[in-house]
């Protein structure tokens, strides 16, 4: 089960990068659009590893991979240190997204959902605290540390990802407690998709925005990652509340929890213009961003003969929301201001909720039928 402390440790070094490169931009004065360039450079690099680390792995070769991504981290963390220049960062953020394209990958393989639980909801509610403690961590940490020591930090967690993947056995499989039970309903992985891509898009837009908009505001380095931090401790622990949320999943419920918070968030940011507001505004989303994550996750694992695909197409949803997202927010930033964006996106989310929500009542239909009429 210490294989889940991987997720945390890695996403902490990646999601402090994420707040502090785009800090960075922003505090020097930079504009919106450069700002949320970090997350772009990342997706980008990100996108294109995947294609080439996703045809290498295997079984066999997964705990190297996975090995590397550690040495990866402490390189690209060094590199980080030494060549400190603003845009010059830019650089390693690609070098990391090649270096997530090794941890990602690799790990999935190598931990295996199903090996880790016999059920869906309770390996995805695992997978899922872990990586988003990890980001918020990085959030406040490299909101709280001098950039080097921050950097520092992560140089040591490469090392210590080095020594968990040396340390962790090759997981055993398991079957299923019971396998009619998670398979006794709707696939809702298409309504999903439909609600949780847009969310995933307006999180990674806002991954970039948020240290900017706090710049705007002059809320200080502190509460700009206090907030990321917030936002990720609240979607951690929102996943982990799920964890036996199997049956509570079904019927259009946590996805419409999640856009109602979700629109909430958006309506704090675009009204308030002080800490709490900003504060409150984070917490809301980040409940909203927990239940989406783990649903992505959830609903794939609940489908044993589609998660394959299942899993591969929430990659890709992810991959082209963090490329597509900081750049579409960033440039609205500048041609609409910040109050703007967050507006639109509470408009996005609703109506994102009320279509996923269409969508599911045809799932449900579909899934009604005799089998031998859904083909």
């Amino acid at each position: 089960m210490f294989i889940f402390l991987i997720p945390l440790l890695f996403d902490y070094a990646l999601g402090g990068i994420y707040f502090i490169v785009s800090y960075r931009l922003a505090a020097e004065g930079y504009p919106a659009f450069l700002s949320g360039s970090p997350m772009i450079v990342w997706g980008i690099s990100y996108a294109l590893s995947s294609i080439v680390v996703g045809r290498i792995t295997t079984p066999a070769n997964a705990r190297m991979l996975l090995l590397l991504s550690g040495v990866g981290t402490v390189v690209t963390s060094l590199c980080f240190i030494v060549f400190d220049n603003v845009l010059m960062q830019l650089l390693w953020v690609a070098l990391m997204g090649v270096v997530s394209a090794f941890y990602c990958i690799p790990f999935q393989v190598f931990a295996g959902s199903d090996s880790v639980s016999s059920r869906a909801d309770k390996a995805a509610a695992l997978y899922t605290f872990s990586w988003s403690i990890g980001t918020a961590a990085g959030c406040l940490g490299f909101g709280s540390l001098p950039e080097k020591w921050a950097y520092s930090v992560n140089v040591f967690i490469g090392i210590l990802m080095i020594i968990l993947v040396f340390m962790a056995s090759q997981p055993v499989k398991k079957n299923p407690e019971n396998p009619a039970e998670e398979t006794a309903y709707c696939d809702q992985m298409k309504s999903a998709w439909v609600f949780c891509g847009t969310a995933a898009f307006a999180m990674l837009m806002l991954n970039a925005l948020l240290p900017w908009r706090g710049v705007e505001l002059k809320l200080g380095q502190f509460w700009s990652g206090a907030s990321l931090a917030l936002l990720r401790f609240a979607q951690s622990f929102a996943a982990l509340a799920l964890i036996y949320a199997r049956k509570w999943m079904y019927g259009g419920k946590a996805l419409g929890i999640a856009a109602v918070l979700g629109t909430g968030s958006m309506i704090f940011w675009t009204l308030g213009r002080g800490v709490f507001s900003y504060m409150t505004g984070a917490f809301l989303f980040g409940i909203c961003a927990g239940i989406i994550y783990f649903s992505l996750v959830y609903y794939a694992l609940a489908v044993p003969e589609k998660s394959a695909k299942y899993i591969s197409i929430n990659e890709i949803l992810l991959g082209l929301a963090g490329i597509i997202g900081p750049a579409v927010g960033g440039a609205a930033t500048q041609g609409f201001g910040a109050v703007r964006v967050f507006g639109g996106c509470a408009c996005v989310l609703l109506a994102a909720g009320v279509i996923a929500q269409i969508v599911l009542v045809r799932e449900l239909k579909f899934f009604q039928k005799e089998p031998q009429e859904r083909g």
